[in-house]
């Protein structure tokens, strides 16, 4: 009997609600199954609890920000591919993150929900 393959699991890291819903709607109706986290210490408290094979984290959060999660996240040995989803433009911002271990940068634009999905598919595909 061939085992059928899991979904992906991806934690969405984003303290905007609307976005991150809309995020998830879109990863789940690709087949993924995802879990949300509106701030950097729930999504820490999560990646204690559950494994995850991708992660998609904003910078700017309250309390914790992204940088942060991804510090703490390299400090645990945690190896789980990040695509940072940000309004940040700054190249320093970017090297910084990539820096912490992030795999992939985009800016928040009409388009990132597409790019974020593609970016899961191919993942999920390896």
């Amino acid at each position: 009997m061939a085992l059928v393959p899991r979904p992906m699991r991806i934690l969405v890291v984003d303290d905007d609600r609307r976005l991150n819903r809309i995020l998830e709607f879109h990863l789940a109706k690709a087949g993924f199954m995802t879990k949300a986290a509106y701030d950097g210490a729930s999504a820490l408290q999560a990646l204690e609890k559950e494994n995850f094979d991708l992660i998609v984290l904003d910078l700017v959060m309250p309390g914790i920000p992204g940088f942060g999660v991804l510090s703490e996240m390299k400090q645990k040995g945690i190896t789980t591919p990040v695509i940072v989803l940000s309004m940040l433009r700054q190249e320093e911002d970017v090297k910084r993150v990539k820096e912490l271990g992030a795999s992939e940068y985009f800016v928040k634009t009409a388009s990132y929900v597409e790019e974020v999905t593609k970016y899961a598919e191919k993942l999920s595909l390896q």
